[in-house]
């Protein structure tokens, strides 16, 4: 962007219609934001609604402190019109103000946001000490996660949520187009290992080219479990004018898109009904639930894990621990047990309590700073991992417990 009331503008525009990338892919700030991120596997309309959202998260002020770009009740405005997206009436009976109000602040916590951005697209130099010198933390916090979404390992997806919300993405072009996207998937997890970021763009374009050639009212996204793979099918009678595209059409593209990831891809076209279907590889990774109350800590095993076949979880205490296991369905536990408000000998009895009541023996790694790998065994732990953790001390733990399990 040439100057910050350029930016301003651009960013009212894409605020105003984030709901549907298709219309960010023409805008500048998202040709912008793509070229700075420097990632083949994002376009550039998802990217930047995925940038706007997690810049206006970043800008939370409870979590800068002194540092806020923005007090709490404009940041509130922001947040209940980009990311819950209400419309303004609402906004202002929820905070109590009036309309217009809530429309100064909304301007106000835009060029809060236009900062933000512009501290992305124009990263300061590093100092001396290899810290971002004048940068703001949000800023920094988004460019951090930007590459962390661009990295090309594969995740672990689970399908019917990322469904969900292609089609709910999509939700804008369905109604323009009178058309309805109906899902039908069982209601149980179906987790694949691949790059998530390019199947949900090829299922995008995908869907966005049957929405727009279909000459029924409904286009039917099925999930189905083959046992080795799981297949997604989108079926929808087209019209004529759907029959033929180019190289650049988005049909052609998610068919690109598929052969990139190695995906099985079968087409069948009779009698203009129209049915693609993908087959991806079932998930070989496992989830390991790390409960420690230090991030470092946390951070380090997602690190070390992070080109392995470990899906890694995070967990500060025994009760988000709880919370998290429908949700992360472990594998394997790596517990630390000096916990600040609960023993971890009970946490791990509670744990241990809450997999057999669901039918689930999940093994136990004990990691601490205390080495008695012998009492770690005699209270239930199925390995015990000593602090620091090394790399290869933890893939030893891992391999150890699951060969076992």
């Amino acid at each position: 962007m040439s100057n910050l009331e350029e930016l301003i503008e651009q960013l009212r525009d894409a605020l105003r219609h984030l709901d549907d990338p298709l219309y960010l892919e023409n805008l500048a700030l998202a040709r912008e934001i793509a070229r700075t991120a420097g990632s083949s596997d994002l376009s550039s309309g998802q990217l930047l609604r995925r940038t706007l959202r997690l810049a206006i998260t970043s800008m939370e002020p409870t979590s800068l402190g002194d540092g806020s770009l923005v007090d709490a009740s404009t940041y509130q405005v922001l947040y209940r019109y980009a990311i819950m997206r209400k419309a303004m009436t609402a906004i202002a009976h929820e905070l109590g103000m009036s309309v217009r109000s809530g429309y100064y602040a909304l301007s106000r916590a835009t060029e809060a946001l236009a900062r933000v951005i512009q501290g992305l697209l124009e990263p300061p130099e590093r100092g001396h000490a290899g810290d971002l010198a004048g940068a703001s933390l949000p800023s920094v916090r988004v460019r951090d996660e930007l590459l962390r979404l661009a990295s090309g390992h594969p995740q672990d997806v689970e399908l019917r949520r990322l469904l969900e919300e292609t089609i709910q993405d999509l939700s804008p072009l369905a109604r323009q187009s009178d058309v309805e996207i109906r899902l039908l998937a069982p209601p149980r997890d179906l987790r694949v290992a691949t790059k998530r970021v390019l199947l949900r763009q090829a299922i995008m374009n995908l869907l966005s080219w049957l929405v727009a050639n279909a000459a029924s009212r409904q286009v039917t996204v099925r999930l189905a479990d083959n046992g080795v793979t799981i297949a997604i099918s989108l079926e929808a009678v087209l019209s004529q004018e759907g029959t033929g595209e180019g190289p650049g059409a988005p049909h052609a593209i998610a068919k690109r898109i598929g052969e990139t990831l190695g995906l099985s891809w079968h087409e069948t076209q009779e009698r203009g009904h129209c049915r693609v279907s993908i087959e991806i590889p079932r998930s070989s990774r496992k989830h390991v639930l790390v409960v420690d109350d230090n991030e470092g800590v946390i951070a380090l095993i997602r690190r070390y894990l992070h080109s392995l076949p470990y899906a890694v979880w995070g967990a500060h205490d025994g009760q988000e621990a709880l919370a998290l296991l429908p949700e992360a369905n472990p594998d394997v536990i790596i517990l630390d047990v000096m916990l600040p408000t609960q023993d971890g000998w009970e946490v791990l009895g509670m744990l241990r309590d809450a997999c057999q009541a669901t039918g689930h023996d999940v093994p136990v790694v004990v990691c601490s700073i205390i080495n008695d790998p012998r009492l770690a065994r005699a209270l239930g732990a199925n390995a015990f991992l000593h602090k620091p953790v090394t790399r290869a001390g933890l893939l030893q733990a891992l391999a150890t417990v699951t060969s076992s399990s």
